[in-house]
């Protein structure tokens, strides 16, 4: 589940602490002689981390995008007007 929240007035974004933490591949299959079949759990355990990693990577993108929708929202409202339109204004 991915999960973003932001609060506008500070600014902040906040994200899980799982995403904090490093991506890390799975353990490599037991050492003398690896068997096919430890090879196959290997690749199914890094597919799973990789899947993992992909998802921290995607939650950090939405949270970045969600902060500079933020920012971008609070650079227009401070930004004076153009002069036709307060020229233009209706008071």
């Amino acid at each position: 589940m991915r999960t973003v929240a932001a609060t506008a007035a500070s600014l902040t974004v906040v994200i899980p602490a799982t995403v904090k933490e490093p991506c890390v591949g799975a353990e490599l299959p037991p050492p003398p002689k690896p068997s096919e079949k430890d090879y196959q759990v290997f690749g199914a355990r890094q597919t799973a981390k990789l899947e993992l990693c992909e998802g921290k990577r995607a939650l950090a993108v939405d949270t970045m995008e969600l902060h500079n929708r933020y920012v971008d929202g609070l650079q227009n409202k401070l930004d004076p007007a153009p002069w036709w339109a307060r020229v233009f204004r209706k008071h």
